[in-house]
Formats: C-alpha cells, sequence, structure tokens
C-alpha cells in the first residue's frame, strides 16, 4: 500500500513559494495574471510549435497541462499513515521550513 507522509498541515502552493523566495532573500511573485489568459496563451504557444514542427522543434515547458498543474489546489492527507502506521509528525511545518532553509544557506541571494 502506497502512504503520503505529511507534517498534516496543509499550505497553498504559491504561499510556500513565496515564503521559500523570502527566505532565500528573492522578492516575492508580484502579478498576478488571470488563469484564462495565461491558459489561451500556452495553447496558442502550443500551436505555434505544432505548425512550426517540420522546420523548428520548440521546446517549451509552458504548455496547457503545465499551467493546469501549477494552478489546481492539491493537499495530500496523512489519515492513512496515521490509521494504519500510527504515524504522527514529528515536527510542526514552521520548525521543518527553518530547519530546511538553513539547509540551503549558500544558496541565498
Amino acid at each position: 500500500q502506497a502512504f503520503f507522509i505529511t507534517n498534516d498541515e496543509p499550505r497553498p502552493f504559491w504561499q510556500m513559494t513565496s515564503d521559500i523566495c523570502d527566505a532565500m532573500g528573492y522578492a516575492r511573485p508580484q502579478g498576478h495574471l488571470p488563469f484564462l489568459l495565461v491558459y489561451i496563451i500556452s495553447i496558442i504557444v502550443m500551436w505555434i510549435g505544432l505548425l512550426l514542427s517540420p522546420v523548428y522543434k520548440l521546446q517549451t515547458e509552458f504548455s496547457p497541462s503545465r499551467i493546469i498543474l501549477v494552478t489546481c489546489n492539491r493537499q495530500v492527507s496523512c489519515e492513512k499513515a496515521k490509521k494504519y502506521l500510527g504515524y504522527k509528525p514529528e515536527t510542526n511545518m514552521d520548525d521543518a521550513f527553518q530547519r530546511t532553509m538553513k539547509h540551503f544557506a549558500h544558496m541565498k541571494k
């Protein structure tokens, strides 16, 4: 069986990204583009890539599926691990975050 092992404190992806930027000395993301606009642009880029493919191989990570991936809200639960394995998180999210940032201190800006 597969189990999700988490600290049981969900945190939104973009909040975590902003917290990492702060901790590493980088500016937080400032702007916000509407999902539909970005999604339509990614479809246009995909079609341009398809049209150019006979003469030029456009390599990009900017795709409709990638846009959906980074904008959807995903949460995992460790309830199954708690129930069947007796799992209990040993540290909270804030402590884990600080320990992780300390480990990557050499990459600070």
